[in-house]
């Protein structure tokens, strides 16, 4: 079935986009093929445009034109280094990422890739095969020595030299060659009686009457239905399933020019399979030899189009595409590791080749040093949101970023290391700028070398990156905010190896972060409202994190091992919270120091510490401690847990006295709820009658005191936030700290 809109509009818009391309400067990326970090056989892994090297900006600006001119485009998905990009569901009422898209003649590339298997297994000796050899028990019509002469690879190539015309007439008019096949009730014979028109191999026509010959010869040779062979050999490897396939509803046999559907990611699938010449999770599903074949050019077919066996090849870049009327497109680019799917229900407007070369190829960035020298060159001739994708190598530069551009190293050995220029190796001064996939390093021979500085920007992102043998590894400073560090290996720094000053609401998650000689992460210098959670925070000579003179920064479900401190407030610091954190085999597992106050810690679990606290100063704060569920686990070094007074206000031996406001609460003078080993008082008894006095009694107790702050039910109840009144907030202090304790 031919594409979208009338023929000769449509090669006049096909030719105008392809001559654009034809005499553009750009030289392409040109990525080696590349062994794939994983295999999408269960589902599709996503990741930013930007993290793959190509412009957000750009893609988006695609789909503004497509929703603005109200293209019927279902579905765009976009593939690079195997990585989901893009995927999106213009019309998602009528279809949505479960729903099978109707192919139309993008199934004729499967039928190719089915002969390729056949051939490779030994059903089929090759394709200059005798068609008429594969049907040895039908008689055809207008028999010739042409006809006797026709190949498989003649069918392949649409080159049979058998009468075909499934344009003049649209689809559903019997004068339509495509649509009489599909009304006869043998369509192999309908194909083969009709006579000779020209030599076979002489001219291309399209026909997809030979397409469906494809199938039948499956079926005829493997002596398997032709689906089910699809499923065993090639849909299920790939992890698809979710498949139609319409029939002859005569001979039963599927459809080989049409009458597939598949979901818009399985659709990316073939075409990744072709990408890694057509192997899959160490399998060669398809033969190398027969994907090169099929996708090279064979015959010449629309002006700036060939065609390969059931591919067309695209008139630039190194492209090859299985097309589909009604705007069905899996665009294959190998130079630019990318797969391209698009899915649609339109009959006139832009084919989804000319919104591949119009926006998707354009949002591909420059290449160093392809197309730039070195990555300085690069970002000073990058326009705002590009993406420049740096080939592996050393690179020794001192970069300034000075403008809204990803940088994408292609893996870990893309090592920039400073020039030998003071300062740092990366200094960022333009918000939204990522950088990711970079081994960063200093080389010793300039001073005062970070290697990457974030100056007073925003909502930058550094991900999946090396920072190794800098002073600081990364330092964010100057009033930067909004920042996400993700996914780092920061090691082996001479300083720290994150280092966060004067800097706010920055968030800092899943990375590994020690071997420095000062410590991991240093919140410093009137710093506030940052998040630190996730991180593996080890190895230090001194500190694995620090708080100094900062406030309001969370710290949450870090694993924190193998210091001289865990985790160090001091200097004012106040209002920081701590939670959650897995605090062990420090020899400190906390300091406060100099004037500390009203910093939270809840919940952390601190084992195998020499010591568990280093108390210097003054220091009142908020510890939520003394029980596995209730507060902070604490141990001795052996890991016996040491449980506070009998009453909570007695200091145990872990040597942490609770803060008089704590005090307040847990005192059975001015507390009378429970103790900590479940005796009772007059307040709480077993209100439910289960036997025991416990957080459900405490529960009921709340639930009566939700009235009026103040009422004289709460006089038993102590001030623990010193806001003038008892209320809910302290009885929540109080069932916090006491949490599942034994009733």
């Amino acid at each position: 079935m031919i594409p979208e809109i009338a023929l000769s509009d449509r090669l006049v818009a096909f030719q105008n986009a392809f001559d654009a391309v034809g005499t553009s400067s750009r030289s392409g990326v040109h990525i080696e093929s590349q062994v794939p970090d994983y295999w999408p056989t269960s589902g599709w892994r996503k990741s930013s445009p930007e993290m793959q090297g190509m412009s957000s900006a750009k893609l988006n600006e695609m789909m503004q034109y497509i929703r603005q001119q109200a293209i019927g485009i279902d579905s765009v998905v976009v593939v690079r280094n195997g990585y989901v990009v893009m995927e999106e569901y213009p019309r998602p009422l009528l279809y949505g990422p479960q729903n099978p898209h109707p192919l139309y003649s993008v199934t004729k590339s499967f039928s190719s890739a089915l002969i390729g298997i056949a051939i490779k297994e030994g059903f089929i000796d090759g394709v200059q095969h005798k068609v008429l050899d594969f049907f040895p028990n039908r008689t055809f019509a207008n028999m010739d020595s042409r006809k006797e002469a026709i190949t498989l690879e003649h069918l392949l190539t649409m080159t049979s030299g058998l009468p075909w015309d499934e344009w003049t007439y649209p689809y559903g008019d019997p004068r339509n060659d495509a649509t009489a096949m599909m009304l006869s009730p043998d369509p192999v014979q309908f194909v083969l009686d009709r006579p000779m028109v020209s030599i076979p191999g002489t001219t291309w026509v399209y026909n997809g009457g030979g397409s469906h010959l494809l199938s039948a010869i499956v079926n005829e040779t493997t002596s398997t239905d032709t689906e089910e062979f699809a499923r065993e050999r090639l849909f299920s490897p790939l992890g698809i399933s979710n498949l139609f396939w319409g029939r002859d509803p005569f001979q039963h046999l599927p459809w080989g020019f049409m009458g597939m559907s598949l979901t818009p990611l399985d659709m990316a699938k073939f075409g990744y399979l072709y990408l890694n010449n057509g192997t899959w999770e160490g399998q060669q599903i398809i033969p190398t030899e027969w994907v090169t074949e099929s996708t090279r050019p064979h015959y010449s077919a629309w002006p700036g189009w060939r065609y390969g066996y059931q591919w067309w090849i695209g008139p630039a870049s190194n492209v090859f595409v299985a097309r589909g009327y009604m705007g069905q497109n899996i665009i294959v680019a190998p130079d630019y590791n990318m797969v391209v799917v698009f899915t649609g229900s339109y009959l006139y407007g832009p084919e989804g080749t000319q919104l591949f070369y119009d926006y998707v190829l354009p949002a591909v960035g420059p290449t160093v040093p392809d197309d730039h020298a070195t990555i300085q060159e690069a970002i000073n001739a990058a326009s705002d949101g590009d993406a420049i994708f740096v080939r592996s190598g050393k690179y020794y530069e001192n970069l300034v970023v000075n403008r809204t551009v990803s940088l994408v190293g292609e893996d870990s050995s893309t090592t920039i290391v400073d020039g030998g220029g003071a300062g740092h190796v990366i200094l960022v001064t333009s918000d939204s700028v990522n950088i990711t996939g970079f081994t960063v390093q200093n080389s010793g021979a300039a001073y005062h070398i970070t290697g990457i500085n974030l100056n007073n920007v925003s909502h930058c992102g550094i991900s999946g990156n090396i920072l190794i043998n800098n002073e600081h590894g990364l330092e964010i400073h100057n009033f930067s905010y909004c920042n996400t560090v993700s996914g780092n290996n920061i090691t082996e720094n001479n300083k720290w190896g994150m280092h966060i000053i004067d800097s706010h609401n920055n968030s800092v998650s899943g990375n590994t972060i020690g071997g420095s000689i000062w410590g991991s992460i240093a919140i410093h210098g009137v710093s506030t409202y940052n998040r630190i959670f996730e991180n593996n925070i080890q190895n230090n000579d001194n500190v694995g994190l620090s708080i100094d003179n900062s406030d309001y920064n969370s710290i949450y479900e870090n694993n924190i091992t193998n210091n001289k401190w865990g985790i160090s407030v001091q200097y004012d610091s106040k209002h920081n919270a701590m939670s959650f954190n897995n605090i062990e085999n420090n020899e400190y597992g906390i300091k406060l120091e100099s004037n500390t106050y009203a910093n939270v810690f809840y919940h952390n679990n601190l084992v195998n510490n020499t010591f568990r606290s280093s108390l210097i100063g003054y220091n009142v704060n908020f510890w939520d401690d003394g029980y596995p569920f209730g507060g902070n686990y604490w141990s001795d070094y052996d890991g016996v847990d040491l449980r506070r007074g009998f009453y909570q206000n007695e200091t145990g031996s872990d040597g942490i006295g609770d803060s008089s406001v704590i005090l307040d609460g847990n005192n059975m003078d001015h507390y009378p709820l429970m103790t900590p080993w479940g005796e009772t008082s007059n307040l709480v008894g077993d209100v439910n009658a289960d036997g025991k006095v416990d957080m459900k009694d405490v529960g009921y107790v709340a639930r009566r005191f939700m009235c009026v702050p103040g009422d004289p039910r709460w006089d038993p109840m102590a001030d623990t936030n010193n806001d003038e009144k008892t209320d809910m907030v302290d009885i929540g202090t109080v069932a916090r700290h006491f949490g599942d304790c034994n009733p």
